[in-house]
């Protein structure tokens, strides 16, 4: 498994009125994506990279194969050729472990986790609610959340 992040991923999108997509604007993300989702049909269509998911640009080859690390080196030389900046300390793999949205992937023990700060973080917050009484309804729907997430 590999990923490659995007640096700056919504200031790569001109806009109109400001000279780059603001990070807290509704629209951005959907924006985003458009770019996002042609970098992936460059990927797919001219280099045959069909085990992709563009976000992170999260790979996967079989193991002792070098086709992920090929992969990736791909997807590296694609970004500096459409002037696309990508994070180099954000860069992961080839590993057959890698935290991936949150989720800790082994490949070697064939099995996916919680990553551990995001573990300690909800187990700190419960033990902060044995304590309420009351809360107000975005603050337990955030609690929900979280614990979803965990399951």
């Amino acid at each position: 498994m590999a990923k490659l992040d995007l640096k700056h991923a919504f200031r790569l999108c001109p806009a109109t009125v400001v000279l780059r997509l603001p990070f807290g604007l509704l629209s951005s993300p959907f924006l985003f994506n458009r770019l996002a989702d042609a970098f992936e049909w460059v990927l797919k269509h001219n280099y045959a990279i069909s085990a992709l998911m563009h976000y992170d640009n999260f790979t996967v080859g079989p193991r002792s194969s070098p086709l992920c690390a090929s992969q990736v080196d791909i997807m590296v030389k694609t970004t500096d050729h459409l002037g696309i900046p990508w994070a180099p300390d954000k860069l992961e793999g080839p590993t057959s472990c890698l935290v991936f949205l949150g989720i800790r992937i082994d490949f070697t023990l064939m099995e996916c986790s919680s990553h551990f700060n995001k573990l300690s973080e909800i187990v700190a917050e419960l033990h902060a609610w044995f304590s309420r009484k009351k809360c107000i309804k975005r603050e337990l729907l955030s609690l929900i959340g979280k614990l979803n997430f965990a399951c």
